[in-house]
């Protein structure tokens, strides 16, 4: 039930010195978000979605996001994640999306 990606991000994505930019965070946010609803069975694209940063996400370290479905209501599917850089947790994410029936 969970959509877990995992890697690490260099140089070219950095914005903050040592940090990920938080542009590069939140498209991964939307694209890991996105494929929890499809393993969950409800693809269809972002309606909304937001980031909430907790700390610098740190470049050339072990990343592991985890996203989850918390409900469904009618066509619109409701997501959530977090991302933890090692133990520290980084981000988090929650959106909307509307599946295609």
């Amino acid at each position: 039930g969970k959509a877990i990606g995992t890697g690490q991000l260099g140089l070219a994505y950095e914005g903050p010195p040592g940090g990920v930019h938080g542009g590069v965070v939140a498209a991964v946010w939307d694209q890991v978000l996105a494929y929890a609803c499809m393993v969950h069975g409800k693809p269809g694209p972002t309606a909304t979605f937001t980031t909430h940063f907790r700390a610098i996400t740190p470049l050339h370290q072990p990343l592991r996001f985890e996203a989850w479905v918390e409900r469904s209501e009618g066509r619109r599917v409701y997501a959530r994640g977090r991302c933890h850089a090692g133990d520290k947790l980084v981000s988090e994410a929650d959106g909307v999306f509307i599946h295609r029936s």
